[in-house]
């Protein structure tokens, strides 16, 4: 399996650190990864779209509803990112 370090930290502007490749103006969320996809309704950050999907339903009429992702099977937490099991293991960050 491939390993990955991402990290996620709290800026106020993503131009505070120019090693941020992504950023939440709702929860200050800023990460180092093309990789990561974060929920913009209830602010989780994921290891891939698989990982992503897994946590939200959608509604006949396409409304999307988030789940708690410790709820969710197959999903693992590590640090602040939620990752697919048995799919890419992450890295720990220095």
């Amino acid at each position: 399996m491939a390993r990955f370090a991402i990290k996620v930290k709290k800026l106020d502007h993503p131009d505070r650190d120019p090693a941020t490749t992504g950023w939440c103006p709702g929860c200050r969320d800023g990460w180092t990864s093309g990789l990561l996809c974060h929920c913009p309704a209830c602010h989780t950050n994921f290891g891939d779209e698989t990982a992503f999907d897994k946590h939200q339903r959608i509604s006949r009429a396409g409304a999307a509803t988030c789940k708690d992702p410790a709820k969710v099977k197959g999903l693992i937490r590590s640090g602040d990112v939620w990752w697919r099991a048995g799919g890419r293991a992450p890295a720990r960050a220095a």
